[in-house]
């Protein structure tokens, strides 16, 4: 877009609210049934892990968005921006886990709360400057993942403690099927072309996907056939 001489900025945009559209509503959902997750993967030994995997969880949305803004930098020929960011995050982040560190494991993962969206903050004010982004602009590329994720833990929550007698398995299935009902139904009655959008972006890589796959399965196998192909299913 850029070589071409067309604004990236709503290329970005799509691309962050793509990302948070996914990433949001996963470490959300992570963070509110943190509890049965780490019961019913690691067993009762591991429940102290609990809360350090609820306050991790919460604080990756953070870099996921973080994260997206190299590669506009990227493309604006400009690699310096990205310098500077890894620059803030070299400070950051050791700051912030010595400060942690001194509470133990949960201090640290207490630290991403810091950290993390410092490290965003940071970010963000030198990259959306560069690609002609206001912030009020992404705000409202990113308000109906916001939404749909608050009224997926205002409903999560209330069965969490319901539910908290049923075994781990179950309250786990059932609180992830409900959070994900609910996400997807707020975003279907509200913003309902933000999936149809989200589809449209998909669906080609999926497609792609696909036909590569096709085309390898049709191929005489090779020595590297099933680790190829293997690669593909994950993609898919």
């Amino acid at each position: 877009l850029h070589n071409s001489g067309q604004p990236i900025a709503p290329a970005f945009l799509a691309s962050a609210r793509m990302i948070m559209l996914v990433a949001a509503p996963f470490y959300v959902g992570l963070s509110l049934t943190a509890g049965p997750l780490v019961a019913t993967f690691f067993g009762p030994k591991w429940l102290e892990m609990i809360p350090i995997v609820a306050t991790l969880a919460i604080a990756m949305p953070a870099m996921a968005l973080q994260i997206v803004c190299s590669p506009a930098t990227n493309a604006l020929g400009r690699p310096g921006l990205y310098l500077y960011g890894n620059i803030a995050g070299a400070i950051i982040m050791p700051v912030c886990f010595l400060y942690g560190a001194a509470r133990g494991a949960q201090g640290l993962a207490d630290a991403w709360y810091i950290a993390a969206p410092l490290l965003l903050i940071v970010t963000l004010g030198i990259t959306l400057p560069a690609i002609g982004v206001r912030v009020i602009d992404l705000v409202r590329a990113l308000v109906p993942v916001g939404v749909a994720c608050a009224v997926m833990a205002a409903v999560v929550m209330p069965l969490d403690s319901i539910t908290d007698h049923f075994p781990a398995p179950l309250q786990l299935a059932l609180l992830s099927l409900l959070g994900a009902a609910v996400y997807g139904g707020v975003l279907q009655l509200v913003w309902p072309t933000i999936l149809t959008d989200a589809w449209a972006m998909v669906r080609p890589v999926l497609g792609a996907h696909a036909q590569e796959l096709h085309a390898s399965l049709r191929e005489a196998p090779q020595t590297n056939e099933p680790a190829r192909t293997a690669a593909l299913l994950v993609g898919l």
